[in-house]
């Protein structure tokens, strides 16, 4: 700790004198000098010494809590270096599609037995990696008790710390939510801790080697009323995606509704073996 004094005295020996005890002009400038110098160490004392307020009567001063501490760097290595968007991906692009499948659990409120999952195709129809944007659509097939397809226009935030974190704070989710879905992709394990202890906000995302995502569907886009199949679109998926191969997994949540419903897709390749950029179109 830096008394007043000892300030004094480290602020003189960074001055450099001139020559000459009659230069007035030099005794004005070192003045300013040596009061800007006073300042900036006194500045720069003040954020390791505690305030005056925070003395106990008995003089001895408390020390600052690890946690605070840690918070405060946290904050400022977010500052610094990772509100960035995230890089561009391959599997990631406007006019690009994925083909797999949607499972549901047993014991959830659909009634299904044997056929517990069915056909999905999602294509991405914009993307805005600066904001942190993307929406596409999303077409099942053979669901259970459905007379045809569902088409849905779904819209999506990703996760860069910038424009959304992993904390969803809407929709009915809540932080345990929030933790409990995240945790289910392997990719998520290392970033757990951090994630926690930086409320939600984690370090080198723009790069890192998954994509994560919220996609929450708006609305039906073939206009058909498929209520008997107890499918709703009040919830969201968490979604994460692979930079090395483009897989998809998702996981649904719906506050209204049981859980465990697992997407999984794949980029669709062509018959040439490349990856489909083509126009979407709906039946």
């Amino acid at each position: 700790m830096l008394s007043d004094l000892q300030l004094h005295r480290v602020a003189e020996r960074r001055i450099p004198r001139r020559e000459g005890p009659g230069d007035l002009d030099g005794q004005r400038e070192r003045s300013l000098i040596h009061r800007s110098a006073l300042l900036q160490l006194s500045g720069a004392a003040s954020r390791y010494l505690p305030s005056p307020t925070t003395v106990p009567d008995n003089h001895q001063q408390d020390e600052t809590p690890e946690s605070d501490a840690a918070a405060l760097v946290h904050r400022d290595d977010l500052q610094s270096q990772d509100f960035a968007a995230v890089q561009p991906c391959s599997f990631l692009r406007m006019g690009f599609k994925y083909r797999g499948k949607q499972s549901v659990n047993r014991s959830s409120r659909l009634a299904v037995t044997a056929e517990d999952y069915w056909g999905v195709e999602v294509q991405i129809q914009e993307i805005n990696l600066d904001q942190g944007y993307l929406c596409g659509c999303m077409r099942a097939e053979d669901v259970p008790h459905a007379q045809g397809p569902i088409v849905t226009f779904w819209e999506g935030e990703i996760i860069d710390n910038q424009n959304a974190s992993f904390m969803t704070s809407k929709w009915g989710a809540s932080l345990s939510t929030d933790l409990r879905h995240w945790s289910k992709f392997p990719a998520f394990t290392a970033l757990q801790n951090e994630v926690k202890s930086r409320h939600g906000r984690c370090r080198g995302l723009s790069s890192y080697h998954s994509i994560f995502m919220r996609w929450k569907e708006s609305f039906f886009l073939n206009a058909r009323d498929d209520t008997g199949t107890s499918l709703t679109i009040s919830g969201f998926y968490y979604i994460c995606l692979s930079r090395e191969t483009g897989t998809i997994i998702g996981f649904y949540f719906d506050p209204s509704c049981a859980p465990c419903q697992k997407l999984e897709l794949e980029p669709k390749a062509t018959a040439g073996g490349g990856i489909a950029f083509g126009h979407y179109a709906f039946d």
